[in-house]
């Protein structure tokens, strides 16, 4: 056991279970094995920096659940399979911390009914109807529980002693003065899309302010992102082909493939006013077709940067506008700042500045899926913080078109020097400068997970 840190939080994000794509979805072999040996390796840093002591809370930073293309039963599935790796084959943690991102978003929003349903039932005959919950408080006392993920969890007897559910944001308040705060988010209100609906009325209707704080941002918004993106594809047999469809959009070759087919069908389904010939209605169809894909292909499918600058200036700006007051109500003085979060599916750290606060390191995790291609800039990391707030941030794979693509290193920002708990975690992992027995296994079912989903 070490004597000098403790692992006090592990986070994770963009696991999409229940999705064919993800790694830690049952292959079409039936076979969890790769969880196995994620578990396993999680058991063997805690007990490492822990011993028998506490456990780790496990903090799941969004699109956990792949509500978006699965239905209850695949991703409520592969949840308990991932559940009882942690709690059960190796008792990781008992406190889960819960942060919805777009494609799980539906927990946020039953958590939110589940919330005013008890106000009501709590409310006396004479008060008033009391407002729903948009966004909950950001530490740990504020959290919601969740009903459904409580309900199914308690019946397989795999439950966590305790899982809070937070939206959008939650943080981790400086142990001491000279320690960082650490916020967590799962990064969709980094992207404009996610902003659709304030910013298309804010158009049409100029006088219509900016939401301010995170309540109003997502009362404005919640609806659209719950719809397009947590439920449109769980739709019965629609879903199956919106999923489909989306999948053609999101790929600039795929769509190269299908685009005469699809622009012809609309041609022939859809009357174009003003179009007197089918000709013109497929031009203008294929036209349709590839700005609506141009749309759909966020940051996510922008495989040849890690992070795009309109990305990075738009994740700021909603660092900047809706986290300060919650980081200054919360006693954030002039303390570092970190800022962890996902959804992109490209891990990277980075040392930034902030108009408000200044300095900010980012850290990205990543993503548990595979691309439709290979793409060098997507892979997935955990993240590793001990009792000093210290992050760090554990490259496990990177979807490289040659050579390795598994990496298992600590990285750090900027080329920054390695701090003594990123160099634990390194000497923890490898033995004489070679992988230990267990990360061993994890990294060639790791590799093997990879070929089979790509075959």
């Amino acid at each position: 056991m070490s004597q000098k840190h403790q692992l006090k939080y592990i986070v994770i994000s963009d696991l999409h279970l229940g999705e064919e794509d993800s790694l830690f979805t049952q292959n079409k072999n039936g076979s969890n094995e790769l969880l196995e040996a994620f578990s396993d390796c999680m058991a063997d840093l805690l007990y490492h920096f822990n011993g028998n002591h506490e456990l780790p809370k496990l903090v799941l930073n969004g699109d956990i659940l792949g509500l978006a293309f699965s239905t209850y039963p695949e991703s409520l599935s592969a949840f308990h399979h991932f559940v009882k790796a942690m709690t059960v084959q190796n008792k990781i943690c008992d406190k889960v911390i819960y942060i919805p991102g777009n494609h799980d978003h539906h927990i946020w929003q039953l958590t939110m009914e589940d919330d005013y349903q008890q106000k009501l039932l709590d409310r006396t005959a004479d008060s008033k109807f009391p407002e729903r919950t948009a966004a909950t408080g950001s530490l740990y006392a504020d959290g919601l529980k969740s009903n459904l993920l409580e309900s199914f969890m308690k019946k397989e007897e795999i439950s966590p002693t305790e899982l809070k559910v937070f939206y959008p944001n939650f943080l981790l308040p400086a142990p001491t003065n000279d320690t960082p705060f650490i916020l967590f988010h799962h990064g969709h209100f980094a992207e404009n899309t996610y902003h659709f609906i304030s910013k298309s009325l804010q158009a049409l209707y100029p006088e219509l302010k900016s939401p301010e704080g995170t309540g109003n941002l997502e009362l404005q918004n919640g609806a659209w992102i719950d719809f397009a993106f947590s439920q449109l594809g769980r739709s019965g047999e629609a879903g199956t082909y919106f999923e489909k469809l989306m999948h053609t959009l999101s790929n600039k070759e795929e769509l190269e493939k299908q685009k005469d087919q699809l622009a012809n069908n609309i041609a022939k389904n859809v009357d174009f006013p003003y179009l007197p010939f089918h000709w013109m209605e497929k031009f203008l169809a294929k036209r349709l077709l590839s700005s609506i894909s141009d749309r759909v292909r966020g940051e996510r499918y922008k495989g040849g940067v890690t992070c795009s600058d309109e990305t990075m200036q738009n994740l700021l700006a909603y660092f900047n506008k809706f986290c300060k007051s919650t980081l200054k109500e919360n006693g954030w003085t002039d303390q570092p700042l970190q800022f962890v979060w996902g959804h992109t599916h490209k891990p990277f750290e980075k040392i930034t500045a902030s108009e408000i606060f200044g300095k900010l390191k980012i850290t990205n995790t990543g993503g548990w899926v595979l691309p439709p291609q290979t793409s060098p800039k997507h892979g997935a990391s955990i993240v590793l913080i001990d009792q000093n707030n210290d992050v760090q941030s554990l490259r496990v794979f990177m979807d490289f078109e040659t050579g390795d693509k598994t990496i298992f290193k600590v990285e750090t920002a900027d080329d920054k020097t390695m701090t003594d708990f990123g160099k634990a975690i390194e000497q923890k992992i490898y033995q004489e400068n070679k992988l230990s027995p267990l990360w061993e296994t994890f990294k060639n079912k790791l590799e093997s997970e990879i070929a089979l989903r790509r075959n």
